[in-house]
């Protein structure tokens, strides 16, 4: 599987600094993008991993955006039934962007408006992204869809 490194390196960052919250958040991101683009089995798997490496990370920086916005990930690509609430996601964003503007953690917060209906507030997020980064191409996609 594609994300076969990206779990290494995550796991090896944790082991490196255990007391990283950013680190548990990137590998528990990265076990969530496992389960999304596995099956069930791959849900039984990494489920309780990414439930371990979020709850680590919580404790370790609540206040920390990468660990926020990677909480949001989790809430925005989430079933409901494993937790998903689009509208927890995009809290967790907007609490993330306090500390300042990211491009990706604005692209992420309008897929959550998005799905909260919120059509205005996802157009005017993804418009902020592009001019926090002119050459993000999840932004310019996103934006050329909705012309």
């Amino acid at each position: 599987m594609s994300l076969d490194p990206a779990t290494r390196y995550a796991q090896a960052a944790v082991k490196l600094n255990p007391s990283s919250g950013p680190a548990h958040g990137l590998l528990a991101d990265i076990y969530g993008r496992r389960i999304l683009l596995g099956n069930a089995f791959t849900a039984m798997h990494y489920g309780p991993l990414n439930d371990k490496e979020t709850a680590v990370a919580i404790k370790l920086a609540p206040e920390d955006p990468e660990v926020l916005a990677a909480l949001g990930r989790r809430y925005l690509f989430a079933p409901s039934l494993f937790g998903g609430d689009p509208g927890k996601a995009a809290a967790c964003f907007s609490r993330a962007l306090r500390s300042g503007d990211s491009d990706l953690t604005l692209y992420f917060l309008a897929l959550a408006q998005e799905k909260l209906g919120q059509d205005q507030e996802a157009h005017a997020s993804l418009l902020h992204a592009l001019s926090v980064n002119p050459g993000n191409l999840l932004v310019q996609r996103a934006l050329a869809v909705k012309h």
